[in-house]
């Protein structure tokens, strides 16, 4: 399966969050800010797809890339300064991941969106876990699996 990570980032947490997960797919599976993309992304079967948020939603440049990602996978992963067990950080992500296409051709599937307790998005099979830095922010971090080099 062809992977890409897109994100989104205002204070580079989305990214650290893009580059774990690329850590953990296939070498050679590429890590891009949405910002610098001009490659289509039709040769991809997945796609993870991670936004800040803003005003209880993705930002406006994932916004633009969510609203048009018709690969036959996508999982959605988010940050926000707010505690990841919240109904407002489980609203976020929804409002994010409801910007996705609905199913438009035979064969593609609308992506998976199953809320649990840790934030875990089931489209590609990535779940996501948060940890409290020292400063008392919630940070969305690596895996539990994944190594932490």
């Amino acid at each position: 399966m062809k992977s890409i990570v897109l994100y989104s980032t205002r204070t580079g947490n989305t990214k650290m969050v893009a580059e774990a997960i690329t850590s953990a797919l296939p070498e050679g599976t590429p890590c891009r800010n949405i910002r610098e993309m001009n490659k289509s992304l039709s040769d991809y079967d997945c796609v993870f797809m991670g936004f800040w948020v803003d005003k209880g939603t993705a930002d406006d440049a994932s916004r633009k890339v969510l609203e048009n990602l018709h690969n036959r996978h996508v999982a959605v992963f988010a940050t926000a300064g707010v505690n990841p067990a919240s109904s407002h950080a489980q609203d976020c992500l929804k409002n994010g991941a409801s910007l996705l296409p609905e199913r438009d051709e035979p064969g593609r599937r609308r992506p998976l969106h199953r809320p649990s307790g840790k934030g875990h998005r089931d489209g590609c099979g990535f779940p996501a876990t948060f940890q409290r830095a020292d400063s008392g922010r919630i940070h969305r971090r690596r895996h539990t699996d994944l190594p932490l080099s």
